[in-house]
């Protein structure tokens, strides 16, 4: 069973008999085995390289969206599609190589399995038509390993060549004797409501932290964010000012000492007064 296009290859050696080994395909390059398995092979490419907002290449240079004249948008210019197209052509062609790799591991049998996400059917209509009228970039934008097989085997019958093409359902894949079971999903089982205990978790769940208006309030704000909010709270405010936190100042019994003229605050009063505030 094999994970991201990797390689599960059976080896009847003399240091391993009978054992399976497990490697991705870069890590089976150069190597032969009597029976090969590629799994995953319906997997999509990973093309991402081809989305980045800076694009860039050896051969072609560097590319990136413009912004409009609003300053909200993008433009894909023309040379940007151009090495977006290049970017995605190299991948494909990398690809290839890749899959070449896989496909020629097996010295005397080679299983290929694959779980395409929107059936079988679709997948024979794809390649038919790609056999049929695909070009080069049509090939090239294939998804995954699987697409590009069966457009190399459409048009055989398959009967009397070394290709055989299997396509099963859940239903008809053998259930191995270690292998695990679907757990069935659990049965609910209704029991009585205790009143009491309902009304308490409504309680609970109901509550509302009556001093929440002051948990909304920052520890340190600018006076040009309270200045509108809650410091200018004169009468000429309306109802339709959203603006408005409902915040009691606390109100001032006398004048400080210092503004009588009487007394003028030492620097350290006056650093303290500064902190207080």
């Amino acid at each position: 069973e094999m994970i991201d296009n990797g390689m599960s290859i059976g080896k009847g050696g003399d240091d391993v008999p009978d054992g399976v080994h497990l490697m991705t395909i870069h890590k089976s390059k150069g190597l032969e085995f009597p029976v090969c398995f590629v799994s995953g092979c319906a997997k999509p490419f990973n093309r991402d390289d081809a989305k980045d907002l800076l694009l860039y290449s050896s051969e072609l240079g560097i590319a990136t969206d413009l912004s409009d004249e609003t300053g909200f948008g993008k433009i894909r210019t023309p040379y940007r599609k151009a090495l977006s197209r290049f970017i995605l052509n190299e991948s494909a062609e990398e690809e290839m190589r890749v899959l070449y790799v896989a496909l020629t591991r097996g010295r005397e049998r080679l299983y290929i399995t694959a779980d395409p996400r929107y059936g079988a059917e679709r997948e024979f209509s794809i390649a038919k038509t790609a056999r049929l009228y695909g070009d080069r970039a049509a090939i090239l934008d294939a998804g995954d390993y699987l697409s590009w097989i069966l457009t190399a085997l459409h048009g055989s019958t398959l009967e009397g060549t070394a290709f055989d093409l299997s396509v099963l359902g859940y239903a008809d894949i053998p259930t191995l004797p270690n292998r695990p079971q679907r757990l069935e999903a659990p049965k609910i089982a209704l029991v009585d409501i205790d009143e009491n205990l309902s009304a308490t978790i409504r309680r609970n769940l109901d509550y509302e932290y009556p001093y929440l208006h002051i948990a909304n309030i920052p520890a340190k704000l600018s006076v040009s964010k309270l200045t509108p909010s809650v410091l200018d709270r004169t009468e000429d405010r309306t109802e339709d000012d959203t603006e408005s936190v409902d915040v009691k100042l606390p109100s001032i019994a006398s004048a400080p000492s210092f503004m009588g003229g009487e007394h003028k605050p030492s620097a350290a009063e006056r650093g303290t007064a500064t902190h207080t505030f």
